[in-house]
């Protein structure tokens, strides 16, 4: 993973798409689909906490995630993680990361009775963004965007980055996965274009999409748009990872 030239604090929220269909199916179903969301976020989060960044805090209640620290280049890099392993299992995760860390008052509790009232805006904004697009998506508020990627600020517009590919940033830098979402809206994390894919390889993402295309016509159209959206943005991480190869061969 890459770290910040300076740490940047974050808040992430998201959930995990479809679990009020598993539960109207059965409720042992959406336990199992559950189950395993919870052992795949504890495998991917819990190593940056305690190799990375110790102030890195994660809250899962049902289908939701929240997870809160001050490094967000690390973050993004066990997200990414997460994301990839979720979808492989055919799980949709939703969620957005804004800047800010999330902080709660002060408040007097009882073992029984905890008190997280947040101080600042970071969760309102976060659960807010998350809910404007459709889809497996990583969504990033625009001033955490402009942050990370510091002085490759050419890399706030899709034709910019084309056009300044930046040959000694490596491929498996993860500002390179940053990118402006299609309705210009926010920017989001290109999650399916591993850090680790030097030579941008792809392997096992076509059976990925075609389970996505093959769900799609079977559930009503604002379900079958969370599939829909989901292969879009597979295919604009291919197409990202293709493109920044022709580029720097070009450069």
């Amino acid at each position: 993973m890459s770290r910040e030239r300076k740490p940047v604090e974050y808040t992430y929220y998201g959930d995990l798409l479809g679990v009020s269909s598993y539960y109207q199916a059965s409720p042992d179903l959406a336990y199992r689909k559950l189950s395993r969301f919870y052992n795949i976020t504890y495998d991917a989060l819990v190593p940056v906490q305690e190799q990375m960044d110790d102030r890195l805090r994660v809250e899962m209640l049902s289908d939701s995630l929240l997870v809160y620290g001050a490094h967000a280049i690390n973050a993004l890099g066990a997200l990414q993680h997460l994301y990839r392993e979720l979808l492989g299992e055919g799980l949709l995760l939703r969620g957005a990361m804004v800047h800010g860390k999330l902080q709660y008052d002060k408040r007097q509790q009882q073992r029984y009775f905890k008190k997280k009232l947040p101080v600042d805006s970071s969760l309102a904004r976060a659960v807010g963004l998350e809910q404007t697009q459709k889809g497996a998506r990583l969504l990033l508020e625009p001033r955490l965007a402009k942050e990370l990627l510091g002085c490759q600020k050419e890399w706030r517009t899709v034709e910019g980055y084309l056009d300044n590919p930046r040959s000694r940033i490596p491929l498996r830098d993860l500002r390179r996965r940053i990118c402006p979402t299609p309705d210009g809206r926010c920017f989001e994390f290109l999650y399916m274009w591993h850090a680790n894919d030097e030579e941008c390889e792809f392997h096992g993402q076509s059976g990925i999409k075609d389970r996505l295309q093959d769900l799609e016509p079977f559930f009503a159209a604002g379900v079958g748009a969370h599939f829909k959206a989901t292969m879009e943005v597979i295919e604009r991480s291919r197409l990202r990872a293709q493109q920044t190869v022709k580029a720097l061969t070009c450069e």
